[in-house]
């Protein structure tokens, strides 16, 4: 959802889990038949008999896809997707993380201070950077397709000591604020069984008749340097 991660997040069973340091075992379903999980075991030796090539183990961790996802401690995860025209991001601590596990369809960044994430946050889900992008993203049958790493050529670097940066993250964090409350009071927003894509677009429909929302699209504009009014 743009700006806030949401507490509707689908629970999912692996053959891997982090260690006490952070970083992911995998196991065959011999070893999480050892660990007591015999019918989880069972599940997964099922699906290995199906598979052709690596085994599930293996596959979850395609190009280090999970393997890469140790994140540190007191800092913050910026997390967006990757397909449609308008951007969705939000950020959280990664002391919440510990049991996040990021599909593949979601960019995500780690960054050291709150400041930094609530700055891309905001650009991410602003009009303006959707504009500048767009003359760059592949169009489908149906409007534009994948954003890809577009976003992240065009944002600049996080600059505490640049007014603007920062008064776009205080504006960001504001936006996400008047999202929580949005999201709340709108029971179609908060059914986690309703389309996702409906529920961004109703929120993102509310959001930019907000008057933070449209300091902080107007911020970005002035900072990527275009007009943020186009649609």
């Amino acid at each position: 959802m743009p700006f806030i991660l949401g507490v509707h997040r689908a629970p999912v069973a692996l053959p891997a889990m982090r260690n006490p340091q952070g970083t992911w075992q995998f196991y065959k379903p011999a070893d999480v038949r050892r660990m007591g999980f015999r019918n989880t075991a069972k599940r997964f030796a099922e699906i290995n008999d199906k598979l052709s090539g690596d085994p599930l183990e293996e596959r979850i961790d395609y190009r280090l896809k999970l393997s890469n996802q140790v994140f540190g401690d007191g800092k913050f995860l910026v997390l967006s997707g990757a397909g449609g025209t308008y951007i969705c991001a939000a950020c959280i601590p990664t002391a919440e993380a510990e049991r996040l596990v990021i599909d593949q369809t979601l960019y995500w960044q780690e960054v050291d201070s709150e400041q930094d994430a609530w700055f891309r946050t905001g650009i991410l889900n602003s009009n303006a950077l959707t504009q500048a992008i767009l003359p760059f993203n592949p169009e489908g049958d149906f409007g534009p397709r994948h954003i890809h790493t577009l976003p992240y050529q065009l944002m600049p670097a996080y600059d505490p000591a640049n007014n603007l940066m920062r008064s776009i993250s205080e504006a960001a964090e504001k936006v996400a604020a008047v999202a929580s409350s949005l999201v709340a009071k709108d029971n179609y927003v908060n059914d986690a069984f309703k389309s996702l894509s409906h529920r961004r677009r109703r929120l993102r429909e509310q959001l930019i008749k907000n008057a933070d929302y449209q300091e902080l699209d107007q911020l970005c504009a002035v900072l990527l340097g275009i007009d943020s009014a186009k649609e």
